[in-house]
């Protein structure tokens, strides 16, 4: 980053020239110390970018007049195009004023270890405890700041939020899927989700109440958390234990999805602009507002982008500012009528009973499928009558059955 830095503040000249050329020039640059960078070929020609002190080292030994210059950019080009205007260089000092003060604050958040939860998830639940881009460090107490995150996400096992100069860093670990974090103090059993013929058990804790051939039905107990212990005299004591297995089952299930051939649906009008505002260091600028008195109809969206420096100059010299621009739309909508085919309701349905059957039965071994489509009244009716293997274990709190 400092190397990017100052060849910003020193200047830089993209340049060009003959492909046959530049392997005696690379070694002449090399054997002088002259760095250069952005290798690229096209055209028979390989462009290649030089500091402006590299620069002039350069055309010392080669004639100028070998190079093609594109473009040059960095600091001093700036300042030159706009030397005249002196407002600009005002505001440029004020921001180096202000970037100076502004060391104590968050200017940026990035998060780490999430897998099923969004960074947006991630720095909302922040921004609700206190801390988000913008919060005065010195002010946070991240042990509790990670401690009520925990507490109010049952999906993360643990966080920690640790500055790295004005950035924010932060590390979760979440949960098992399946919510096996370990042993939680709450004894219970696993219990049947769903009817079937027991296929395969495996069994991690608790007392196992089913075998393999076994039928059995929902609600039905597969693996006791209730644990007799002692041998001889001793029998006929128990002890509670969280129950911790899978239970296999071949299980047979339905679903169902219908799709109408014709229908309405929400089409965007309109799109109005409603409010823009700026958020400066966690501070709410009102920029614009719309006077008028938006419908009932209207649906608002909000759209927000975070200001980068040197936005135009390639994602390696990006520098995020701790400013946010916040614009919301009220989208006017109409009801429009559209229909189908009784072939494009099929694959609609299709779809539809694809996604329903993944987010239900995900991780089911599927064993075989009977489908049926019925067209009832203007409906088409997509039947699907599965038969799959799937662990149907249900960890229910004993107490609670």
């Amino acid at each position: 980053m400092l190397k990017k830095l100052m060849r910003f503040f020193t200047g830089v000249r993209h340049l060009s020239c003959p492909k046959r050329t530049f392997t005696n020039i690379v070694t002449l640059m090399a054997k002088s110390g002259i760095k250069y960078s952005d290798t690229k070929e096209k055209e028979g020609r390989v462009s290649f970018s030089v500091t402006e002190l590299e620069y002039k080292k350069l055309i010392r030994m080669i004639d100028e007049s070998v190079f093609r210059q594109h473009h040059r950019t960095g600091l001093p080009y700036f300042l030159y195009r706009y030397r005249h205007r002196y407002g600009l260089i005002v505001g440029f000092v004020i921001f180096l004023l202000l970037t100076k003060m502004s060391t104590s604050y968050v200017w940026d958040i990035t998060v780490d270890g999430n897998e099923s939860i969004s960074d947006s998830e991630v720095i909302n639940t922040l921004d609700k405890l206190g801390f988000s881009v913008g919060s005065h460090i010195p002010d946070i107490d991240f042990y509790d700041i990670c401690h009520e995150f925990v507490l109010e996400n049952d999906n993360v096992a643990w966080i920690s939020v640790n500055m790295e100069g004005t950035s924010a860093r932060v590390k979760l670990i979440e949960r098992d899927a399946k919510g096996d974090d370990g042993d939680n103090g709450t004894p219970s059993n696993i219990v049947a989700a769903y009817d079937g013929i027991v296929v395969r058990t495996e069994t991690i804790d608790g007392e196992i109440c089913v075998k393999a051939g076994d039928p059995v039905t929902e609600g039905q107990l597969l693996i006791s958390g209730v644990v007799e212990i002692g041998q001889g005299i001793d029998t006929g004591k128990f002890m509670l234990t969280r129950a911790k297995g899978s239970i296999y089952a071949l299980t047979k299930r339905s679903f169902s999805v219908s799709v109408p051939l014709s229908n309405v649906k929400n089409t965007v009008k309109d799109k109005i602009l409603a409010k823009k505002t700026l958020i400066f260091f966690g501070k709410t600028i009102k920029l614009e507002e719309n006077s008028s008195i938006l419908g009932k109809e209207c649906d608002i969206i909000k759209e927000s982008k975070r200001v980068v420096l040197f936005e135009e100059l390639g994602e390696s010299w990006h520098i995020p500012l701790p400013v946010t621009i916040v614009t919301e739309y009220a989208l006017v909508t109409e009801e429009t009528e559209f229909s189908y085919t009784e072939e494009e309701a099929l694959k609609v349905a299709e779809k539809e009973m694809s996604l329903l059957y993944a987010s239900i039965m995900s991780g089911a071994e599927l064993m075989s499928k009977t489908v049926e489509s019925v067209l009832e009244n203007g409906t088409l009716k997509l039947t699907w009558e599965v038969e799959c293997i799937i662990d149907i274990g249900r960890e229910t709190p004993i107490g609670l059955v």
